[in-house]
């Protein structure tokens, strides 16, 4: 898998019932990263628990986004 400068990052979280199958894979302009560290690993745990906590409900979200459509 190639990657090119600029091309960003996406991060994928993976988990399962073992443990040890816990990794990230980051698409990382230099190419693929796969985290597998404990301390590194608690930290992608809790990002869909803060994202959840911030974000809008979907009905708030859906009347935000019409809002900013007709302010254009």
């Amino acid at each position: 898998m190639g990657a090119y400068p600029g091309s960003g990052q996406t991060i994928l979280y993976m988990h399962g019932s073992a443990p040890r199958l816990d990794t990230v894979s980051l698409d990382q302009s230099h190419g693929p990263v796969l985290v597998d560290a404990e301390a590194e690993l608690e930290a992608y745990r809790l990002l869909p628990a803060r994202m959840e906590a911030v974000a809008l409900a979907p009905t708030r979200s859906m009347d935000f986004v019409r809002k900013l459509a007709n302010e254009l």
